[in-house]
């Protein structure tokens, strides 16, 4: 009776083992590859070029990237409205669409504002892989600063202060 209940704990223990192994090797496995949410840092100090925008107009522009079939960019819409709306603003503000130029026209003039300049360009050319994303651009095109994602008051505060 007494190897019996030696070899059933034996067996316990290698199986616990192998259980441990291999939880501890998925967990490991999943944080290596696992895909990473994007990081605005990684943005500052690119240089953006856009097709048919001249940044040098102007010291500081704001890039809105923006999609009409993302929910967070429908969400962020009264934060974009409050941004058009700054009167005596100095930084231009130009929404970046990767849809028809003509959707694109119609989604931010009557969702957000029809001051805004609206350019129709895959956001892969600005460096962009995810909207909303902010970037705030110097007259070069160099990325001075940048917000990715639906931004709570604190990154909108953050924005705001960099106009």
């Amino acid at each position: 009776m007494k190897r019996l209940l030696d070899s059933i704990a034996n067996i316990a223990v290698i199986v616990a083992s192998v259980v441990l192994l291999v939880y501890l090797g998925s967990s490991w496995y999943a944080s290596r590859n696992s895909p990473r949410p994007p990081d605005a840092r990684a943005l500052i100090g690119s240089t953006i070029h856009l097709p048919g925008v001249n940044l040098a107009l102007g010291s500081k522009t704001l890039l809105i990237a923006i999609s009409p079939n993302c929910r967070y960019c429908r969400e962020s819409e009264p934060f974009y409205r409050q941004l058009a709306k700054i009167p005596g603003l100095q930084t231009h503000l130009i929404a970046v669409v990767p849809v028809p130029l003509a959707e694109g026209k119609s989604y931010v003039n009557s969702s957000i504002d029809s001051s805004l300049e609206v350019v129709s360009d895959p956001l892969s050319e600005i460096h962009v892989q995810n909207t909303p994303t902010l970037l705030l651009v110097d007259g070069q095109g160099r990325v001075k600063n940048a917000w990715i994602g639906k931004l709570d008051d604190a990154g909108q505060r953050s924005v705001q202060s960099e106009l």
